[in-house]
């Protein structure tokens, strides 16, 4: 198998999310094809909830008939949210960990972590509103020296559908974009 880019080289998602894995032996053909489908149909959830919110925060000036279409997604978001939490109570989200998200793998810090070379499938959580997480078949490629009590694991996701890595490429992309603009917020550029 071909390396992936080298840390740093591409635009990554560097956050605190929950992340759960399981060993995943001999998921292919079918089974990897239907994993790729579910994990497509949240994807382009997280990406629709992250466009209704970046459309709720610049609302001020929308015209009336936008407003009453962010007001009906703020209720829908709410039934949403309130489904997650029970969906939550009957199936606990794992702890959130440090991960770096980029468009073919994924890193995390993991005080129990898988081996090298295991198949495992990734469940990530990427949106609090959104109760079922993403889940993407992936071999563990390394496992860090354990720092601060937790190893840095890095897996690749396998046979990934050009679709779905347009979808995780772009879900990157705008989280970095909403970083961009919050740093920008803060700190001003002075002239």
């Amino acid at each position: 198998m071909a390396e992936g880019p080298a840390v740093g080289a591409e635009l990554c998602w560097e956050d605190w999310l929950p992340l759960g894995w399981r060993l995943a032996p001999n998921v292919s053909g079918a089974e990897l094809s239907h994993l790729y489908d579910a994990a497509l149909t949240r994807l382009n959830a997280v990406l629709t909830v992250g466009e209704a919110l970046a459309a709720a925060e610049s609302s001020d000036d929308a015209p009336p008939r936008a407003q009453d279409i962010l007001r009906l997604e703020a209720r829908l978001n709410l039934l949403l949210a309130m489904v997650g939490e029970l969906l939550a109570a009957q199936r606990p989200r794992p702890p959130a960990r440090a991960v770096r998200l980029g468009g073919g793998w994924v890193e995390w810090r993991d005080p129990h972590p898988p081996a090298a070379g295991d198949p495992v499938a990734i469940e990530l959580y990427l949106n609090p509103s959104i109760p079922d997480p993403v889940t993407l078949p992936a071999r563990v490629e390394a496992v860090g020296d354990p720092g601060q009590g937790a190893a840095v694991v890095r897996a690749t996701f396998l046979e990934i559908p050009p679709n779905v890595l347009n979808a995780i490429e772009k879900l990157i992309f705008r989280w970095h974009r909403r970083r961009v603009a919050e740093q920008r917020r803060v700190s001003p550029p002075k002239f």
